[in-house]
């Protein structure tokens, strides 16, 4: 992660329910420098980076710390004790954005808020990005709801009730244009988002809310599933966002997990933005960064190679032709 333009590495590992390790580092390579260490044994600290913290780590070995304790993690304890460094790290870590990307209700409720609460400018923004990814929507709509359709419309996706009972339940509606024979616009007509609207469509309004808030705020953004549900050209598009700094001045970090290999050469991703993930057959996943393998060229073909197994990571699928073989033999064919 990015705190004040130094890149960070955090982690933590847990067992039974105790705190076993935990890391900070700063830098890249061979260029980290260790911030603090803990283990069962000991816990480290570089008093350069960490000074006036010896007290501290006493009381807490000491058992005179209700906040560093076995089961809570010293970034917290060191961050509530008020040390502001710390404090800062735990405040961005805080302030990374996980999202499903096959549905996450906690983004659609962002979106759904931010149309209803939102500034006008947080409300173009959505508007705009549907327009420009060329879904056929011109224009977004929030109406209060009839009595009448409350519980009908409530049981529906795009459709919330905001604090409580001191507003009525609201739906969202999409603009569309209607055209005649010739091609000429004639009408407008207001739909239903929920029924009209494709599930593609519906996943880039609640993501897409989220993409703009990192890029404006220079967060974090983490999104599982990238690509489902979406077009390639409009992941290979939301990648190019973050990776130009025209459009991401704040430098926020999007991290995604795809199945598009298309865009290990599309993407133009540099090696070390790039991670496999290999699970073996005891159910253990690893994480390899493509720049640990030796011999890979900047300019190779990341796809290719990636597919044909260069890198592991890929499924081994041909029992399934045995599966479909062998039903086929029992029943004759």
């Amino acid at each position: 992660m990015l705190h004040k333009s130094i890149v960070y590495r955090y982690g933590f590992q847990i067992l039974s329910g105790k705190v076993t390790y935990e890391w900070l580092y700063s830098g890249t390579g061979e260029h980290q420098a260790e911030i603090f260490m803990r283990t069962p044994e000991r816990m480290n600290i570089n008093e350069k980076e960490l000074p006036a913290m010896d007290n501290f780590i006493k009381q807490a070995q000491s058992g005179d710390s209700e906040l560093f304790r076995t089961d809570s993690l010293f970034l917290t304890a060191a961050a509530l004790s008020g040390n502001k460094f710390l404090g800062g790290i735990r405040d961005d870590i805080r302030r990374i954005m996980a999202v499903d990307g096959v549905y996450d209700d906690s983004a659609l409720k962002y979106a759904m808020t931010a149309m209803v609460e939102g500034d006008e400018q947080q409300k173009e923004a959505i508007k705009s990005l549907l327009r420009a990814a060329d879904t056929g929507i011109e224009d977004l709509e929030i109406a209060e709801l009839p009595e009448h359709l409350v519980e009908l419309e409530m049981k529906k996706e795009i459709s919330t009730s905001m604090d409580g009972n001191k507003r009525k339940p609201v739906s969202l509606f999409s603009v569309h244009s209607k055209f005649n024979e010739e091609g000429e616009v004639v009408d407008k007509i207001i739909v239903p988002f929920g029924e009209w609207e494709s599930e593609g469509t519906a996943k880039l309004f609640s993501v897409g809310a989220l993409i703009l808030e990192a890029l404006w705020e220079g967060r974090i953004i983490i999104i599982d599933e990238f690509d489902a549900r979406f077009h390639p050209n409009l992941t290979l598009k939301i990648v190019e966002l973050f990776n130009n700094s025209e459009t991401n001045p704040r430098h926020a970090q999007l991290i995604f997990v795809t199945h598009d290999a298309s865009l290990l050469k599309r993407a133009k991703l540099r090696r070390d933005q790039i991670c496999f993930v290999n699970k073996d057959k005891y159910g253990i996943s690893t994480l390899t960064n493509l720049i640990e393998y030796k011999g890979v060229r900047k300019d190779a073909s990341y796809d290719k190679e990636y597919l044909n197994g260069s890198y592991s990571a890929i499924p081994y699928l041909d029992k399934i032709d045995w599966v479909v073989k062998h039903k086929s033999d029992q029943d004759g064919i």
